[in-house]
């Protein structure tokens, strides 16, 4: 079996970035929403942030520790690491981020791909990871 191409690989890992990035920004989004509660003010605003709080904060944690975690994604990041070591004699994903042979000639990773990745247990140098989007807070 041959390696899958670099291109491919990367299709890859920018859909599960955004997907994991879809997930970060999410857990924001529900967290806007009881703040937003919170800050009600005028009168008569203690009706609804009484009637509402509980339950959207109840929402928010959780869906947070969903959106929180990588278990749903680690196997998928851990299969197609491994077929690289595996299939391509990669001593490490460095080695194939850096391949100038391969179809794109050398790539990076986006963040989050490649923190899942670390977070999977393989070793990735820091410049062979795009920067993390520094637009909101997660």
């Amino acid at each position: 079996m041959a390696v899958i191409l670099q291109s491919t690989y990367l299709a890859i890992a920018n859909d599960y970035d955004s997907a994991r990035e879809y997930m970060l920004r999410g857990k924001a989004r529900l967290l806007d929403a009881v703040q937003t509660i919170v800050n009600l003010t005028g009168t008569g605003a203690l009706a609804p942030e009484v009637d509402l709080l509980n339950v959207f904060w109840d929402t928010y944690q959780t869906n947070n520790d969903f959106f929180s975690g990588t278990t749903t994604l680690i196997s998928s990041v851990r299969a197609i690491n491994n077929h690289v070591l595996n299939e391509g004699g990669y001593a490490n994903l460095d080695a194939y981020y850096g391949d100038t042979t391969g179809d794109l000639g050398g790539f990076t990773v986006p963040c989050f791909w490649g923190a899942m990745s670390i977070s999977a247990g393989y070793s990735i140098s820091s410049f062979n990871i795009d920067p993390c989007p520094t637009d909101f807070d997660y």
